[in-house]
């Protein structure tokens, strides 16, 4: 049917309308999402004084080894300055990227962290981050058999000539300085000092290195000698480079191999794919060695070039496999055969999560977006490690795969960092309050775990003042909240920066002590700490100022 213009006017007219209405509607019950409001970080970079061009600056999220993936970054300019934008609020460290230069005022120190701590508020501008740097020394050479060979990819180690324990190794920008295909090496971004230098390991030592295709190498020290005492020292000046400084290695440490199999305690067929490391004892210490390795498809395993010593066998965790108890075994004077681990049915847990105080709809949406943990720990095998899981829209969940001792939970994002605002409040089973953990037995299959989480908003924020003096280069300043009448509490402690500054989210409401640590690296006596008495309210932002004396008197020091 065909339409005349003044009709097809109308039409296109009212089609018009409906969809400019329609738009209009749907714009009116849309609400844009809330933007969080950023901010910058900026300083300057200076080398003897005057500004350094084309420094990489970063901020970096702290994570459990020495190196740390930049998530924002700037490079300074003709000037020195540098300035990161779009930074959101969190905590961050600040890290000039120049492997090559050093930070004396945050020289790699201990506890495997380095650059600037930095508190970052919502929409802050922190301005005067500030870094001096400083030119880094070398140390080069070559490691040789006594006949003449390279020594390939083996690492080498400089440490501090004042260092009081040669075992532990000092690392530098958190890189393992090796020897190339010519068994040279190049050690750099060292600062000025002086140096002992080593390479392989001790044969007593309590780390060691199992499962290489190679024996280990016997200790060295430069110039070719075995007592830590003897070593030469090597004097680096500022931005020097000290070469030649050449080791050669005549022994090898005689290694052993230890072979087995691994089965279901219940079938007796062979388990594989089975992962597993060794726990090594000297005396009273001992240390968890990472091998890579895991039974074949026939249950088998072999680990090569084990140096002489006491270890255990143990299975590392993983959710819903059959799990076995530590298997001990020695190494003497020849190769192990014939190592059986019998695996059992792992323990489960079985439960609910529940928030306190009800399950707002957003905060709950939150909740199930994050990892559900759990951490047996059994003082005969440290190695227990966590196991996750999801929880289920109705708050139920299930772990299993796990051993025998005492289990704690806890809540993280996906990326494993602590989640803002959940604290643990509970965990009860059947009803009855478990305080000091829940126990579980070899193979236990445990339900009833109810685990209350709080989530709370209130805030403590403020700031540590340094009395009688300056902080050591290195040192850390801890800041943790204990619920007053409680030893121990579920809110995870926080570093003061570089300004003093502290902030600690998702505190319930209530009646705290605030407890200052420092921790510096070397000292040999007890280190200044303070405590304060603190009031929380939920939804509300506590301010505080702490004054930290590092020369108290004797006998006023509080106990943290």
């Amino acid at each position: 049917m065909l339409m005349n213009s003044p009709t097809r006017c109308l039409l296109v007219f009212s089609l018009v309308l409906c969809c400019t209405g329609l738009h209009s509607q749907v714009r009116s019950q849309t609400k844009p999402l809330k933007k969080a409001v950023v901010g910058s970080v900026s300083g300057r970079i200076t080398l003897q004084g005057k500004g350094k061009a084309g420094i990489v600056v970063a901020l970096t999220k702290e994570q459990s080894g020495p190196q740390m993936a930049p998530l924002l970054k700037a490079t300074s300019d003709a000037d020195g300055n540098y300035r990161i934008s779009e930074v959101p609020a969190g905590f961050y460290r600040v890290v000039p990227m120049a492997p090559d230069y050093i930070v004396p005022e945050v020289n790699q120190v201990s506890f495997g962290s380095r650059g600037k701590a930095l508190h970052v508020a919502e929409g802050e501008m922190v301005d005067d981050v500030d870094f001096s740097i400083a030119r880094g020394a070398v140390i080069t050479g070559k490691v040789s058999y006594s006949d003449g060979r390279p020594v390939v990819e083996e690492r080498v180690v400089a440490m501090s000539a004042r260092q009081v324990d040669p075992g532990s190794p000092i690392f530098f920008q958190g890189l393992p300085f090796q020897t190339d295909d010519r068994g040279v090496y190049r050690i750099y971004g060292l600062a000025a000092g002086q140096y002992k230098l080593s390479v392989g390991q001790p044969a007593d030592g309590l780390y060691t290195t199992v499962g290489r295709s190679r024996p280990a190498l016997e200790r060295v020290f430069h110039p070719d000698v075995s007592d830590v005492n003897e070593a030469k020292v090597i004097e680096l000046a500022e931005g020097g480079e000290a070469t030649n400084i050449d080791i050669t290695v005549s022994k090898t440490l005689r290694g052993f191999t230890a072979a087995g199999l691994i089965i279901d305690g219940e079938t007796n067929q062979p388990v594989p794919n089975v992962r597993f490391g060794l726990q090594r004892m000297m005396g009273q210490q001992r240390s968890f060695v990472s091998t890579n390795a895991s039974s074949d498809q026939r249950g088998e395993f072999r680990l090569e070039n084990i140096l002489p010593g006491k270890y255990s066998l143990i299975i590392l965790p993983t959710n819903n496999q059959a799990q076995a108890d530590p298997v001990a075994f020695e190494v003497v004077d020849q190769d192990i055969a014939g190592i059986t681990v019998r695996t059992s049915k792992g323990a489960s847990l079985a439960g609910l999560v529940v928030l306190e105080g009800g399950a707002d709809k957003s905060v709950w949406a939150r909740l199930l977006q994050l990892r559900f943990q759990v951490y047996v720990y059994n003082e005969g095998n440290p190695a227990g490690g966590y196991q996750s899981s999801t929880i289920n829209p109705d708050g139920t969940f299930r772990v299993g795969g796990l051993k025998a001792g005492t289990a704690s939970f806890s809540l993280a994002n996906q990326d494993y960092s602590p989640p803002k605002g959940f604290s643990l409040a509970r965990v009860e089973q059947d009803g009855v309050a478990q305080p000091r953990g829940l126990k579980i037995n070899a193979g236990e299959q445990v339900s009833g775990v109810r685990v209350v989480f709080n989530y709370a908003t209130g805030v403590v924020r403020g700031n540590v003042n340094i009395v009688n003096g300056p902080l050591p280069i290195g040192a850390r300043v801890m800041v943790r909240l204990a619920k007053v009448g409680e030893p121990s509490s579920s809110l995870r402690p926080q570093e003061a920066d570089s300004r003093g500054y502290f902030i600690i989210e998702g505190v319930p409401g209530g009646s705290y002590d605030l407890h200052v640590s420092t921790f510096i690296a070397g000292a040999r006596q007890r280190p200044p700490s303070a405590k304060q008495s603190v009031s929380v309210a939920d939804g509300a932002v506590t301010e505080v100022v702490v004054s930290l004396d590092l020369n108290p008197p004797r006998d006023s020091a509080p106990n943290p």
